[in-house]
């Protein structure tokens, strides 16, 4: 799909975005929120090549589809248990990793655009 290079400018396009967005009060048409839902999407689907530790987290989403709960989180003991129980409850209701990826990219970017509404002078 996109090489690194390309998803780094995709980033800068929508940073870019939404600071232009955010300057010419274009912010209550909600285009803010727009480049928000286009990240997400964007960065849920992106390739397994880009970043070169995300077949690891393929490999542990995997296994943890044959194994007990227990087991789980003590053979994967060097990986936080936050993100394994995460893991085991995507699997339990039936998710890919592509859903497990889209609720860690949509918690994250939400966290971000209430801080960034909270904290800046001119909100977003």
């Amino acid at each position: 799909m996109f090489s690194t290079y390309g998803y780094l400018m995709v980033y800068l396009l929508f940073f870019v975005g939404a600071v232009l967005a955010n300057s010419y009060k274009l912010r209550e048409t909600g285009i803010v929120k727009v480049f928000l839902a286009l990240y997400i999407i964007i960065f849920t689907f992106r390739g397994s090549e880009v970043g070169f530790d995300y077949s690891n987290y393929i490999t542990v989403f995997n296994r943890g589809k044959n194994m007990s709960l227990g087991n789980y989180l003590t053979k994967i003991s060097w990986m936080e248990k936050g993100y394994l129980l995460l893991n085991k409850l995507v699997i339990f209701i039936g998710g890919d990793i592509r859903l497990l990826q889209f609720i860690i990219i949509t918690v994250f970017s939400v966290i971000v655009y209430k801080f960034m509404v909270r904290y800046t002078k001119s909100p977003l």
